[in-house]
């Protein structure tokens, strides 16, 4: 059984630290279900960001994460241009964290 860590920190290019929080049941859930949804119609990857549905449930989980120690309260944190460039890279980062505890069954 593997055995999930509760904050997953994470090098970035450039050497930027990100640290994500697993995000609690509820928000996890939602996130989970979402992105499900999103496979079963071959909407994968970086694609997943394209959707309303998946963005929605990914903000209270992005909240909590940090980016080189610094809070990601919100999308205004991407309003600096030079952080857009890591705007794919913690959003998936976010994910893989958040969706990776619900796929562990052997039915997934």
């Amino acid at each position: 059984m593997e055995v999930f860590k509760q904050v997953e920190e994470i090098e970035l290019e450039g050497g930027h630290k990100l640290k994500v929080h697993i995000a609690n049941f509820i928000e996890g859930e939602k996130l989970f279900t979402e992105v499900a949804k999103c496979y079963s119609q071959g909407i994968e990857g970086v694609a997943l960001l394209s959707t309303d549905n998946v963005k929605m449930a990914l903000l209270p989980c992005i909240k909590k994460s940090f980016f080189d120690n610094e809070p990601i309260k919100d999308l205004s944190f991407f309003e600096d241009v030079n952080k857009r460039q890591f705007y794919v890279p913690i959003c998936m980062n976010v994910i893989e964290v958040n969706v990776k505890p619900f796929m562990t069954s052997p039915l997934s």
